[in-house]
């Protein structure tokens, strides 16, 4: 059911009549809390869990206006699964949402770069070799990278980076 959502909201994309587009702001709207709920209890399966992912991804690329309200609890929400899963799929999430909201959430973004680089280290540094994990390890900087395009200040601010810099 998921690649069938996905392909709904990727035709909805397409912008060939407007009623994908109803269609692709309704799953917004109401699908939303749904994938969310899904994604807190499903986080130890990791197959579901990245279905479920790239179906929030693809809706807040396509629907960021829709979903800005929600954003604080969608966050606060995947920082709540990585934290249990260190799922790349998660860093990929985060990416999308920095594209979508850098500009209007630097102080958030500051917070939740902080946060993951935290949680990621100790993670590579105490638990799984960093050659053991190399899809996280590759999502994560992939994530610092589209928050120094899109939030230059998250970047700078952060200090598990800033000392890795020096």
């Amino acid at each position: 059911y998921l690649r069938v959502l996905r392909v709904i909201i990727k035709f909805a994309e397409s912008g060939a009549s407007s009623a994908p587009l109803l269609l692709s702001n309704s799953l917004g709207q109401f699908g939303w809390p749904f994938l969310e709920a899904i994604s807190q209890q499903i986080h130890q399966h990791e197959i579901i869990l990245n279905g479920v992912l790239g179906v929030q991804e693809q809706l807040l690329r396509s629907t960021p206006e829709l979903l800005a309200s929600q954003f604080g609890a969608t966050i606060q929400n995947c920082v709540t699964v990585f934290e249990k899963s260190k799922n790349a799929k998660i860093l990929s999430f985060f990416t999308s949402a920095v594209e979508a909201y850098g500009a209007q959430e630097s102080n958030s973004f500051q917070l939740l770069l902080t946060h993951i680089s935290n949680t990621f280290f100790q993670y590579i540094s105490s638990e799984k070799a960093a050659h053991d994990c190399t899809n996280l390890v590759e999502a994560y900087f992939d994530m610092c990278q589209r928050n120094l395009l899109f939030c230059t200040a998250a970047k700078v601010i952060c200090e598990v980076l800033s000392s890795i810099a020096s």
